[in-house]
């Protein structure tokens, strides 16, 4: 593998020409997309709300809960689409809203919701036949690109409208234009006032009126008229064309001629109607046209489309009619991303400053031409992707600026590191890629891992917000990783010719770097002699950073900086549109006269469509009113919301005014308190305790509640009989009402497109009270007489809930909480539901909290499994490199020393916990594991590779990677340095976190994490049992979790042990972990283990319980007493010889033993019992440490059976390539004779010689190659791994010349596994000696027992206490032979011992004239080769000189081949007798 990744660097430099091209060819599609590419504010954020829309006349609030909310909502429910938790619904008087949430995983929400308006059209038929209407509306998230109104002093509606048409039409032509809405209409009507005098007079009814221009108004079919050449549609003209053919209609006439003309009996009047709701713009009538843009589109050109027809329809237009944009979001977009990409710009100069500053100019130079070339080449692939260019994407090519010079920066420090070891510039370019290819991409995978799971793990809108920035961060880092190992190293070789140590005259100045090093170097040096403090002062450090955290502020999404502000103004439910409009045009008037506002546009009754998409409007009602005001800078806006917001929020009576800034914060208000139950009064109960906790509250600001207040009605009751007999019906009197008071729709006058509604009312002079409701005439269809209403009815004040609101089609009124500018809303709320929580609630009803809460709950909570899922990725990644755990962990203890910078950073620049500070954090994970990568790596090779001393080897990884860990820290804070800089509410914080957090965590990791690696891998623990063998207290767990972790990640990536080069080390590594042997030596001292614990229990007391119940169908025992006479005694003894008296007794039934319960429990502690307890103790410690030296034994075994199969190997392998060398030989010598016999100076004989030779090379290859692959296999076997035929041993046997040093023949003997078996197999008889003694020793014990018996209806119950000794006095007779038999055993053993002692000594012996007989051996094979060379060459010269024949030159050509196979020979079969010599002195574990 390690050949490939040279390879793949070596053609990249080789082929610079190719690789600098294909980035230019990048860098220009970069620049080209970076004009290109759509451009956006924000990611699209996903609306997944619609609202169904019931209307219901003349229902009061709770008639239209019961008969069609809770319906409708049954319905709805039924539909797994639906997220019932978040659906809602208000009933009010006479209509229903349904707010319908889809679930987040809908993916086609238009196919539901033509599915639910199929389903609703159908329902309608069921519900009560007063609903009028029950419609689904699904545009209720989508959002205006612009707001376009248009205002005038002189100008009416009617005339604006058709210039608004004009407008509209403009607009029509830009292809990217999705849906128009006009918003503030207001239409003509003409009202017909009929007089009731009049009626009366002629005795007309209003209904009858009503069947007279019903019908004329209709456009009715009359049929086609086919004359045989033509068809001729016949067409009637409408009868009421204007005012003059309503006055002119005959309403009613006598036999006699006599006719009444509606103008007779009524007045007709055009006018604009009494509006539910209007527009006004700085005092004017206005009327507003709302844009939606196509998605795909890029919507800043949509602006400049749009200013384009505006300036066209203002050519065409009266100049007395103003057209403004009172909300222009491509403005909006066009200015952010304009504004981050100055932020942009200023990152990457601040990161090119930096290495500017802290490396020399070359080097520097290097580092920072990389940073645009990234950046270019990242927005190209952004490009590819269709990822829009918004803040968020910007915001992560920030985050992403000092990752991207990072891996430039380490490559490029190598490089220098290199060079300073006098290496070449060309071979310290490729080596400094080379050897950091495996850490930059376990580093830049952390930083990956480190966002992904934001992806797709955090729902709702911050995870919409959040999911583009693994997108970017992972292609930038990918880019950034490309451009490191491909073009760096060329760069490097061409501007970095020299390394950074000085020599002569320029040692006498030192840069800033150097005089940080040194500074550095003698703390860390102090560090080490002081490590309790260090660490004293990180966990000081990390309990101070939790300590801020918990004073830290949480929020959400902070507001928004915009030219651009609402104020909504709430009157008291059941106000009146004129009350409004008195509020809001005071306002109005007052914001007017400030400077620092440009426009104020005032929606009346109704809010202003939505302009942005987590801003939702309001449904319209008399009591609301908005105003839109823009301003004249970001700044600006936050200042007159400040100004204004203390002074008139309160201002007005029976009237609140709410300044909001936009924020991307979809709940009503900050705190929201949810009651829910059943009953209404439990709930308006639990309302006032609240509100008393509430109002006892610091800095609690307007407080409401959803359900509104109480609407005061007015009730009709009629006297049913009376009704009856006058033929009056509720719908009769109820349209006569309707008359009276509102009027009903008569006919439509159409004046071209413009159609003018007519409508029929009552002429009623005064103002109306209820003398008028009650002196209203009602028609009888009877007599077509009239009577007045209160000659048939009455009339009674009552009061309506204003509001019903249910969620999860629960009954629940939510309080609405508003804090003050001067406490954060989290400290009110948690204050407030401590309080809450001590409320005894009714039965039947909860409380839940929404607001800020709810949208951390599904925020953070969901970012907090993202963040730990991000952990774990980390942390396997960062365990397949290391491939041990405790590495592993080392590494990512990194994470926790970036809180203290984190909570530092928040707390000083004044910034709340929020979303974003949150992505901080989660980024910060990343880096910093990557600055611990970077170090351990270092210290581990120093640890392994080059032998070095724990202790010294964290120093010096420290030492040496200052440097690196430094310049990216400082690169990367700097990428976030316009962040902080910009004050942003939203972005600041992430620019605080990483900054603040990074240097904090830099300068504790730089410190700390060294020490922690020296005290986790101490020298002492290295050296229990050599470095092979793994420490016993510990081998028992590690055994496990290292083969765990070699079949996951063998499962995890295919060619984790496939085509790669094979050390011995890493062939040594893999049998321990995988072979067989060393797993079943695993397995016994687990086993042995557990036989220690079992011995061990001996010392606890043995208890024992046991129960009996017993029941009979019939008595067991059963008897009978006979009747008998007994005498009765008087008192006179002298009487009882001979009674006179008797008293008789019956017979008497005797029945016992019909059930029986038993229950006893029984403890015995043996006090003692000859030392057998103890001494078994012993045994089995013994057993368990025999268990682990014979593991110890297996595992030196097969090591050096690993060493002999894999010298094997390579032996095998290098011969091959002996014999293709030969080959070479034979197949020049054979074109050389070929040509010599072609020209007639050979024989052909020896032409077939060399053929023959050439045959014979090619049979004892074919022999070889099957050598090779069954000793490649048996070795694969051995170690435990998948045989594959690409694997390379990679190591050679080279010869030092030394023969290992010769130690002390007893001092070996002891070194050896099998002499301390022994030593143990002594111990152990010995113990059993002592075991036999106990037997024939007294035991005593105590005993204790508590028995309870049921029988007989009585219960007994006995508690029993016992001394027991026991002397086994019989066993003495054969207790003397078996100790005797005992000490002949240990005799045994220790004549074993000696003999054995004696045989590893030959042993050793042997070994060793074996070992040095090997070096012998391969001096001559050197020699012989040396010789066989020369005589090759010479005999070579005389042949070519005709001196020779060709046996002679095949000859010289073989012995050749065969001197080099048994140098060959020589040397492993020297690593073989080195292995078995080391093993035979108890040393293995120093072969190097």
């Amino acid at each position: 593998m390690s050949h490939k990744k040279t390879g793949f660097i070596e053609a990249a430099m080789r082929n610079r020409n190719i690789v600098i091209l294909i980035a230019i060819l990048f860098m220009l599609v970069g620049g080209i997309a970076l004009k290109k590419m759509a451009r956006n504010e924000f990611p699209q954020f996903t609306i997944r709300q619609g609202v169904i829309v019931g209307v219901y006349p003349g229902a009061t609030s709770a008639e239209v809960e019961s008969q069609l909310t809770t319906v409708v909502e049954n319905y709805i429910f039924g539909y797994s689409e639906v997220k019932k938790a978040k659906t809602y619904s208000y009933s009010r008087e006479g209509i229903m809203y349904i707010f319908v949430e889809l679930n987040d995983d809908v993916k086609n929400a238009d196919q539901f919701w033509s599915k639910l308006k199929h389903g609703l059209s159908e329902m309608k038929s069921t519900l009560p036949s007063g609903v009028l209407a029950l419609i689904a509306n699904s545009d209720f998230g989508d959002t205006s690109a612009l707001l376009i109104t248009l205002s005038s002093d002189t100008k009416s509606y009617k005339e604006l409208e058709k210039e608004l048409k004009k407008l509209e039409a403009e607009c029509r032509k830009i292809p990217a234009t999705s849906k128009i809405k006009h918003f503030g209409l207001q239409k003509e009507k003409i009202y017909v006032n009929v007089k009731p005098e009049m009626l009366n007079e002629y005795n007309i009814k209003s209904l009858t009126l009503l069947g007279s221009y019903m019908p004329n108004g209709m456009v009715n079919y009359a049929g086609t008229l086919k004359d045989g050449k033509y068809n001729l549609a016949v067409h009637l003209p409408p009868n009421f064309e204007s005012e003059k053919d309503l006055a002119d209609q005959i309403v009613y006439s006598d036999p006699k001629g006599n006719v009444v003309r509606l103008k007779n009996i009524a007045t007709i009047e055009r006018k604009y109607e009494d509006p539910d709701n209007f527009i006004r713009q700085n005092g004017k009538k206005t009327i507003l046209l709302s844009l939606e843009m196509q998605n795909g589109n890029n919507i800043v050109e949509y602006g400049a489309d749009v200013d384009k027809a505006i300036d066209n329809f203002r050519k065409n237009t009266s100049s007395k009619i103003e057209v403004t944009k009172i909300s222009e979001l491509p403005k909006y977009v066009d200015e952010s991303v304009s504004n981050f990409m100055h932020e942009f710009l200023i990152a990457i100069i601040a990161v090119i400053l930096v290495t500017m500053l802290l490396l020399p100019l070359r080097v520097a130079s290097v580092a920072g031409i990389t940073v645009p070339i990234a950046v270019l080449i990242t927005l190209a692939f952004l490009y590819f992707f269709g990822v829009e260019l918004h803040t968020v994407s910007l915001a992560g090519l920030i985050l992403v600026l000092g990752m991207i010079v990072d891996n430039s920066i380490v490559v490029i420090d190598n490089h220098v590191e290199k060079i300073d070891h006098q290496i070449s510039p060309w071979h310290a370019a490729i080596k400094s890629a080379k050897e950091l290819l495996t850490p930059i991409i376990t580093a830049t995978l952390a930083i990956m891992a480190a966002y992904i799971p934001l992806g797709f793990m955090v729902p709702g809108t911050a995870g919409e917000f959040m999911r583009p920035l693994p997108i970017v961060i992972s292609i930038a880092l990918i880019v950034s990783v490309l451009v490191a190992v491909l073009l760096v190293p060329y760069l490097d070789f061409v501007f970095i010719k020299k390394g950074l140590k000085k020599t002569g005259a320029d040692k006498q100045g030192k840069t800033f770097l150097d005089t940080l090093q040194g500074w550095f170097d003698k703390s860390l040096e102090w560090s080490f002699r002081n490590k309790k403090t260090v660490l004293a002062a990180g966990v000081g450090s990390i309990i101070l950073a939790v300590v801020l955290f918990k004073n830290l502020d949480q929020q959400m999404f902070p507001e928004m900086e915009r030219n651009q502000f609402a104020v909504e103004v709430y009157l008291p439910t059941g106000s009146s549109l004129e009350s409004t409009e008195q509020v809001v045009d005071s306002l109005e008037k007052v914001l007017m006269k400030d400077n620092r506002i440009t426009n104020v546009t005032s929606f009346i009754g109704t809010s202003s469509p939505r302009f942005h998409t987590v801003y939702a409007p309001n449904m319209p009602s008399p009591n609301y009113g908005q105003l839109l005001i823009n301003t004249i800078s970001n700044e600006a806006t936050r200042e007159i919301v400040n100004d204004y917001s203390p002074k008139y929020s309160d201002g007005f009576a029976n009237a609140h005014v709410k300044f909001k800034i936009l924020a991307m914060q979809v709940s009503k208000a900050p705190i929201e308190i949810r009651i829910s139950s059943d009953s209404i009064n439990d709930i308006r109960s639990t309302q006032a305790q609240i509100n008393d906790i509430l109002k006892k509250t610091k800095s609690v600001g307007w407080v409401r509640d959803d359900w509104d207040q109480k609407q005061q009605i007015l009730k009709v009751n009629l006297d049913r009989d009376k009704a009856n007999l006058l033929g009056y019906s509720k719908s009769m009197v109820s349209t006569s009402l309707m008359i009276g008071l509102d009027g009903l729709p008569l006919t439509t006058i159409w004046e071209d497109d413009y159609p003018v509604d007519v409508r029929l009312s009552q002429e009623i002079k005064g103002r109306k009270d209820i003398n008028t409701l009650a002196n209203q005439y009602i028609t009888s269809p009877m007599g077509f007489t009239g009577s007045p209403l209160r000659s048939f009815a009455n009339f009674t004040p009552d009061w309506t809930e204003g509001t019903i609101v249910r969620r999860n089609g629960t009954r629940t009124l939510t309080i609405l909480v508003d804090n003050q500018a001067n406490r954060a809303a989290s400290a009110i709320f948690e204050e407030v539901r401590g309080e809450i929580n001590k409320l005894k609630l009714p039965e039947g009803t909860s409380i839940n909290y929404g607001g800020d809460y709810e949208g951390q709950q599904e925020t953070f909570i969901p970012m907090t499994y993202a963040l730990a899922l991000s952990i774990l990725l980390i942390f396997f990644i960062i365990l397949f490199q290391f491939k041990k755990i405790k590495l592993s962990v080392i590494i990512m203890l990194t994470m926790i020393l970036t809180l203290p910078g984190t909570a530092l950073g928040l707390t000083l620049m004044k910034y709340p916990f929020s979303t974003t500070a949150f992505i901080g954090i989660i980024s910060l994970c990343g880096m910093v594991v990557r600055n611990g990568i970077i170090l351990i790596d270092y210290a581990n090779e120093l640890k392994e590779k080059q032998r070095m001393p724990v202790h010294e080897a964290a120093i010096a990884a420290g030492k040496r990677r200052m440097r690196p860990i430094f310049l990216t820290s400082a690169a990367a804070s700097a990428g976030v340095i316009s962040m902080i800089i910009s004050r942003s509410p939203l972005w600041g914080p992430v620019g605080t976190v990483i900054c603040f957090g990074l240097l904090v965590a830099m300068v504790l990791t730089l410190y700390i994490l060294p020490i922690m690696y020296s005290l986790a891998y101490s020298d002492r623990q290295m050296s229990n049992n050599g470095f092979w063998d793994i420490p016993p207290r510990i081998k028992k767990h590690k055994d496990k979790v290292s083969l765990f972790l070699v079949i996951a990640f063998t499962s995890i990536s295919g060619s984790f042990v496939q085509a790669q080069n094979l050390s011995l080390d890493s062939c040594k590594h893999l049998a321990i972990q995988n072979n067989k042997r060393i797993i079943e030596a695993g397995y016994d001292v687990k086993t042995s283990e557990e036989v220690r614990k079992n011995a061990f229990t001996n010392y606890f007391p043995q208890v024992s319980a046991s129960a009996m119940a017993m029941k009979s169908s019939d008595y067991l025992v059963k008897g009978q007493i006979p009747e008998m006479n007994l005498p009765v005694y008087d008192g006179n003894s002298a009487n009882l010889a001979n009674p006179t008296q008797f008293a008789y007794f019956p017979a008497t039934a005797i029945n016992m033993l019909d059930y029986m319960n038993l229950a006893s429990v029984s403890v015995s502690l043996p006090i003692y019992a000859g030392g057998q307890i103890r001494n078994g103790n012993k045994l089995a410690a013994l057993g368990e440490e025999v268990s682990l030296r014979q593991q110890a034994m297996t595992t030196t075994e097969v090591l050096a059976k690993t060493d002999q199969l894999y010298w094997n190997v390579v032996a095998l392998t290098e011969k091959l390539k002996t014999l293709d060398s030969y080959g070479e030989l034979l197949a020049t010598l054979n074109k050389d004779v070929g040509n010599f016999t072609k020209a007639g100076l050979a024989q052909r004989n020896d032409l077939l010689k060399v053929q023959l030779k050439q045959n014979e090379l090619q049979s004892n290859r074919l022999k070889l190659l099957n050598g090779i692959t069954l000793t490649k296999r048996a070795l694969c076997q051995h170690i435990g791994v998948p045989y594959d035929s690409t694997i390379v041993f990679s190591d050679k046997p080279v010869n030092q010349g030394i023969l290992p040093e010769q130690i002390n023949s007893e001092e070996a003997i002891s070194n050896r596994d099998e002499y301390k078996l022994l030593n143990k197999a002594t111990e152990a008889e010995e113990l059993q000696l002592k075991m036999t003694r106990g037997e024939l020793m007294p035991q005593l014990a105590v005993t204790g027992m508590a028995a309870t018996v049921d029988v007989m209806n009585s219960n007994i119950t006995q508690k029993i206490a016992l001394v027991s000794l026991n002397i086994p006095i019989s066993d003495w007779w054969g207790g003397s032979h078996k100790i005797k038999q005992q000490q002949v055993k240990i005799e045994k053993a220790k004549n074993k011992l000696n003999e054995t002692s004696e045989l590893l000594a030959l042993q050793i012996e042997q070994s060793r004239n074996e070992l040095s007989e090997s070096m012998d051996q391969i001096k001559l094979a050197e020699k012989a080769v040396e010789q066989a060379k020369e005589n090759l060459k010479v005999t070579s010269d005389n042949y070519h000189s005709g001196n020779i024949g060709i046996s002679d030159m095949l000859e010289a050509q073989a012995l050749f081949q065969s001197t080099n196979e048994n140098l060959i020979n020589s040397k492993c079969t020297y690593k073989i007798a080195e292995s078995k010599y080391m093993q035979a002195i108890g040393k293995y574990d120093k072969i190097q």
